[in-house]
């Protein structure tokens, strides 16, 4: 059974060998076929830079939590949405599985280490063997 730890780990991994490859075969992206090019924007460029929209609403709904549908709509559900991932992570640190309401816990912690594998890329920290 994988832990959400060795998880968390292989994201960073895999994240930092993905983002290296897309740096390296940015020069050649505009020679490739419209379709390829939008696959790429879509499945992987898009999907990739989640952890900064994540980053951005987080900080972003408290500032606006001022005005009421912000509240109702944004605010509320991001609140029961952080709760759940809450009730999750100490759910996987006593042993346990919540089933799907682990699901915002899980889905925090791969975006967290993609925004892990980012700054790593960035600060040019590379893993050449597996840990």
């Amino acid at each position: 059974e994988v832990s959400m730890h060795h998880e968390f780990r292989r994201k960073i991994r895999v994240g930092i060998g993905t983002l290296n490859t897309m740096r390296n075969i940015a020069p050649i992206l505009p020679d490739l076929p419209f379709g390829v090019r939008a696959m790429l924007f879509f499945h992987k460029q898009l999907r990739w830079i989640a952890p900064f929209f994540i980053l951005l609403l987080l900080l972003l709904i408290p500032l606006l939590s001022g005005i009421v549908w912000v509240q109702y709509f944004l605010l509320y559900p991001m609140l029961a949405f952080l709760l759940l991932a809450a009730a999750g992570w100490l759910a996987e640190s006593l042993g346990r599985r919540l089933g799907p309401l682990s699901l915002p816990f899980y889905f925090l912690a791969i975006n967290t280490g993609l925004l892990i594998a980012w700054l790593r890329v960035a600060q040019a920290k590379r893993v050449a063997t597996w840990e």
